[in-house]
């Protein structure tokens, strides 16, 4: 689900995956899209540069997949995500676009078989 104002585009999404981690995966994404003031004689249309920032939480129903110190389900803010995109149009229906990820740990994170992993709600991580 997403809503375009006349300035930037919001996103919403829902899904339950069945068959690996039992549990809600949520996303929500705020993105921007430029239309650069460049003329390319090669390219079908205008490029365009596009910025989106986004977030991700999970809530596990699985209390095995995801163990907690205190045994309760794993329900925590997921993982974080900025993108920055350059839009080349070649033809009508071909865009060539490379584009630069990172991803970045949010809220509390599951045990891991040495012990409690260190949440990174207050940091940046890889």
């Amino acid at each position: 689900m997403a809503y375009k104002f006349p300035w930037f585009d919001v996103g919403f999404l829902a899904y339950w995956d069945v068959a690996k981690q039992p549990g809600w995966f949520l996303g929500w994404y705020v993105r921007k899209n430029f239309i650069l003031p460049i003329q390319m004689n090669m390219l079908a249309s205008k490029p365009s540069l596009n910025l989106l920032a986004g977030w991700s939480a999970f809530l596990s129903s699985d209390r095995e997949a995801y163990p907690t110190e205190s045994g309760s389900f794993y329900r925590s803010m997921h993982a974080g995500l900025l993108k920055v995109a350059l839009n080349f149009p070649v033809h009508k229906h071909v865009t060539i676009t490379p584009m630069v990820v990172y991803w970045y740990g949010l809220g509390a994170s599951p045990l891991t078989p040495s012990g409690p992993s260190p949440g990174t709600a207050s940091r940046t991580t890889f």
